[in-house]
């Protein structure tokens, strides 16, 4: 089959601006997924005392975290109140570990929603 020099610079010219619109469709992109991602915490945190955790998620994000038990992974035994990332997409949550609490590692999960969006990190914070 023989294709003719002008078939053949349709085609090529019809290719570059198909890869040129999804170049540009990339670069304008969809929104990125959002992310959760721990930017500092305090481990191990001593009873009594305050524990620090930072995260960096989507700017003005709502942001929520939860300390579960040891001996019960599912339960939840520690429910932080929610908050809204800065415009740097930065949140902040303390607190105070009780005297009482026994030491060892506890999971925590912090969950974020935005955009229309969610996503979650898992951290382990060791009490001693």
């Amino acid at each position: 089959m023989r294709i003719s020099r002008p078939s053949i610079i349709r085609i090529v010219g019809s290719l570059a601006l198909t890869v040129g619109v999804a170049v540009a469709g990339l670069a304008a992109g969809a929104p990125a997924p959002l992310a959760v991602k721990i930017v500092s915490v305090t481990t191990p945190v001593a009873r009594g005392t305050e524990g620090r955790l930072v995260v960096r998620t989507a700017p003005y994000a709502q942001c929520g975290a939860s300390v579960q038990s040891q001996s019960d992974p599912g339960r939840t035994i520690a429910a932080l109140p929610s908050q809204t990332a800065d415009p740097a997409g930065l949140v902040t949550f303390s607190v105070r570990v009780p005297g009482i609490a026994k030491p060892g590692p506890y999971p925590v999960t912090v969950s974020c929603r935005g955009g229309g969006k969610a996503a979650a990190a898992h951290l382990l914070v060791t009490v001693r």
